[in-house]
Protein backbone atom coordinates (compact mmCIF):
# COMPACT_ATOMS: atom_id res chain seq x y z
CA UNK A 1 0.00 0.00 0.00
CA UNK A 2 1.66 3.42 -1.13
CA UNK A 3 1.03 6.16 1.04
CA UNK A 4 -0.09 9.80 -0.42
CA UNK A 5 2.95 11.92 0.67
CA UNK A 6 5.51 8.66 0.79
CA UNK A 7 6.09 9.31 -3.38
CA UNK A 8 9.45 9.08 -3.59
CA UNK A 9 11.26 12.61 -3.85
CA UNK A 10 14.17 13.37 -6.46
CA UNK A 11 16.94 15.38 -5.11
CA UNK A 12 17.71 18.66 -6.33
CA UNK A 13 21.15 17.88 -6.37
CA UNK A 14 21.13 14.74 -8.60
CA UNK A 15 18.48 16.12 -10.92
CA UNK A 16 19.81 17.31 -14.25
CA UNK A 17 18.11 20.35 -14.65
CA UNK A 18 19.70 21.76 -11.88
CA UNK A 19 23.47 21.44 -13.14
CA UNK A 20 22.34 22.78 -16.34
CA UNK A 21 21.00 25.81 -14.45
CA UNK A 22 24.31 25.95 -12.49
CA UNK A 23 26.28 25.57 -15.69
CA UNK A 24 24.54 28.32 -17.45
CA UNK A 25 25.11 30.53 -14.06
CA UNK A 26 28.75 29.88 -14.36
CA UNK A 27 28.99 30.98 -17.36
CA UNK A 28 27.08 33.92 -17.54
CA UNK A 29 29.03 35.44 -14.59
CA UNK A 30 32.19 34.41 -16.65
CA UNK A 31 30.99 36.22 -19.73
CA UNK A 32 29.19 39.34 -17.61
CA UNK A 33 32.54 39.67 -15.10
CA UNK A 34 35.34 37.87 -15.35
CA UNK A 35 36.50 37.71 -19.08
CA UNK A 36 35.74 41.27 -19.08
CA UNK A 37 38.09 41.99 -16.41
CA UNK A 38 40.75 40.37 -17.60
CA UNK A 39 40.90 41.63 -21.14
CA UNK A 40 40.77 45.03 -19.22
CA UNK A 41 43.35 44.43 -17.45
CA UNK A 42 45.16 43.50 -20.19
CA UNK A 43 44.23 46.75 -22.10
CA UNK A 44 45.26 48.51 -19.46
CA UNK A 45 48.99 47.18 -19.13
CA UNK A 46 49.69 47.81 -22.95
CA UNK A 47 47.98 51.55 -22.72
CA UNK A 48 50.56 52.39 -19.52
CA UNK A 49 53.27 50.64 -21.56
CA UNK A 50 52.62 52.70 -24.99
CA UNK A 51 52.43 56.15 -23.04
CA UNK A 52 55.66 54.88 -21.11
CA UNK A 53 57.40 54.55 -24.19
CA UNK A 54 56.14 57.64 -25.26
CA UNK A 55 57.57 59.32 -22.37
CA UNK A 56 60.55 57.92 -22.49
CA UNK A 57 61.05 58.50 -26.43
CA UNK A 58 62.91 61.51 -25.94
CA UNK A 59 66.64 62.21 -26.15
CA UNK A 60 68.42 63.53 -23.20
CA UNK A 61 67.11 67.01 -22.51
CA UNK A 62 64.75 67.29 -24.35
CA UNK A 63 61.06 66.86 -23.58
CA UNK A 64 58.95 64.01 -25.10
CA UNK A 65 55.87 64.66 -27.21
CA UNK A 66 52.53 64.17 -25.56
CA UNK A 67 49.87 62.59 -27.79
CA UNK A 68 46.45 64.34 -28.67
CA UNK A 69 45.13 64.50 -24.64
CA UNK A 70 48.81 65.93 -23.25
CA UNK A 71 50.60 68.34 -22.45
CA UNK A 72 54.27 69.88 -21.96
CA UNK A 73 54.14 72.17 -19.33
CA UNK A 74 57.57 74.12 -19.21
CA UNK A 75 58.79 76.09 -16.15
CA UNK A 76 60.21 79.49 -16.43
CA UNK A 77 63.63 78.19 -15.28
CA UNK A 78 63.90 75.81 -18.55
CA UNK A 79 62.18 72.18 -16.52
CA UNK A 80 59.70 70.73 -18.40
CA UNK A 81 56.68 68.23 -16.78
CA UNK A 82 55.29 66.00 -19.71
CA UNK A 83 51.51 64.72 -19.30
CA UNK A 84 50.76 61.72 -21.75
CA UNK A 85 47.00 61.09 -20.94
CA UNK A 86 44.43 58.29 -22.38
CA UNK A 87 40.68 57.82 -21.60
CA UNK A 88 37.23 56.20 -22.63
CA UNK A 89 36.80 59.49 -24.86
CA UNK A 90 39.35 58.49 -27.38
CA UNK A 91 39.03 54.88 -27.41
CA UNK A 92 42.58 53.97 -26.90
CA UNK A 93 41.86 53.09 -23.66
CA UNK A 94 39.06 51.26 -21.17
CA UNK A 95 39.56 53.44 -18.21
CA UNK A 96 41.62 56.80 -17.75
CA UNK A 97 45.59 56.89 -17.03
CA UNK A 98 47.84 59.52 -16.80
CA UNK A 99 51.22 59.55 -16.31
CA UNK A 100 53.56 62.68 -15.98
CA UNK A 101 57.41 62.90 -16.57
CA UNK A 102 59.43 65.40 -15.15
CA UNK A 103 62.31 66.90 -16.35
CA UNK A 104 64.35 65.86 -13.47
CA UNK A 105 63.15 61.96 -13.87
CA UNK A 106 60.51 62.16 -11.54
CA UNK A 107 57.35 60.31 -12.33
CA UNK A 108 53.80 61.05 -11.52
CA UNK A 109 50.43 59.31 -12.55
CA UNK A 110 47.01 59.43 -11.81
CA UNK A 111 43.94 57.70 -12.82
CA UNK A 112 41.48 59.96 -12.41
CA UNK A 113 39.21 60.98 -15.42
CA UNK A 114 40.91 64.55 -16.12
CA UNK A 115 38.44 64.67 -19.70
CA UNK A 116 39.63 67.16 -21.63
CA UNK A 117 41.92 69.15 -19.10
CA UNK A 118 45.08 68.52 -20.57
CA UNK A 119 44.38 69.76 -23.95
CA UNK A 120 42.51 72.94 -22.28
CA UNK A 121 45.67 73.36 -20.53
CA UNK A 122 48.16 72.58 -23.99
CA UNK A 123 46.33 75.36 -26.03
CA UNK A 124 46.52 78.16 -23.20
CA UNK A 125 50.09 77.01 -23.09
CA UNK A 126 50.14 78.20 -27.16
CA UNK A 127 48.32 80.77 -26.87
CA UNK A 128 50.99 81.88 -24.31
CA UNK A 129 53.86 81.03 -26.58
CA UNK A 130 51.69 83.33 -29.05
CA UNK A 131 51.45 86.22 -27.32
CA UNK A 132 55.07 86.06 -26.34
CA UNK A 133 56.13 85.95 -30.24
CA UNK A 134 53.98 89.19 -30.53
CA UNK A 135 55.50 92.75 -30.89
CA UNK A 136 55.71 94.32 -27.50
CA UNK A 137 52.96 97.54 -27.49
CA UNK A 138 50.65 98.48 -25.40
CA UNK A 139 47.87 96.42 -26.80
CA UNK A 140 49.66 92.94 -26.67
CA UNK A 141 50.64 93.70 -22.96
CA UNK A 142 46.78 94.52 -21.96
CA UNK A 143 45.82 91.56 -24.19
CA UNK A 144 48.82 89.65 -22.11
CA UNK A 145 47.74 90.64 -18.70
CA UNK A 146 43.88 89.31 -19.45
CA UNK A 147 44.77 86.22 -20.76
CA UNK A 148 46.80 86.01 -17.52
CA UNK A 149 43.45 87.00 -15.69
CA UNK A 150 42.07 84.23 -17.50
CA UNK A 151 43.57 81.46 -16.49
CA UNK A 152 43.99 82.80 -13.20
CA UNK A 153 39.93 82.15 -13.08
CA UNK A 154 40.50 78.94 -14.69
CA UNK A 155 42.35 78.08 -12.37
CA UNK A 156 45.24 76.76 -14.54
CA UNK A 157 47.59 79.63 -13.93
CA UNK A 158 50.23 77.55 -12.15
CA UNK A 159 50.66 74.97 -14.97
CA UNK A 160 50.49 77.52 -17.96
CA UNK A 161 53.24 79.20 -16.72
CA UNK A 162 55.08 78.04 -13.23
CA UNK A 163 58.35 78.92 -12.22
CA UNK A 164 59.76 76.06 -11.21
CA UNK A 165 59.93 72.83 -11.61
CA UNK A 166 58.63 72.43 -8.24
CA UNK A 167 55.46 74.56 -8.50
CA UNK A 168 54.89 72.78 -11.56
CA UNK A 169 54.92 69.26 -9.37
CA UNK A 170 53.11 71.12 -6.47
CA UNK A 171 50.23 72.35 -8.64
CA UNK A 172 49.92 68.92 -10.46
CA UNK A 173 49.77 67.19 -7.07
CA UNK A 174 47.37 69.84 -5.59
CA UNK A 175 44.52 69.35 -8.85
CA UNK A 176 40.93 68.32 -8.05
CA UNK A 177 42.24 65.28 -9.56
CA UNK A 178 45.30 64.34 -8.16
CA UNK A 179 48.65 62.94 -9.12
CA UNK A 180 50.94 60.46 -7.23
CA UNK A 181 54.72 60.38 -7.59
CA UNK A 182 56.02 56.68 -8.43
CA UNK A 183 58.98 55.55 -9.14
CA UNK A 184 60.57 55.11 -12.80
CA UNK A 185 58.64 52.35 -14.76
CA UNK A 186 60.80 49.98 -16.35
CA UNK A 187 62.08 50.89 -19.70
CA UNK A 188 59.09 49.15 -22.27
Amino acid sequence: MERVGDARKEKPFRSPFFWAFVSVVVLLALVVFVIPRVRGAIAEREVAKAIIANLYSASAGTPPTPKRYGATIRAEDGSWVVVDYRDTHDGTAPYDIAFALCSDGTWLISDDHHCAAFGFIQSRIDELAKLNEAAIDVESVQWRDEFVARCREDGVQDLVFPATLADAKRALMSLEKRFVQIAPPPRP
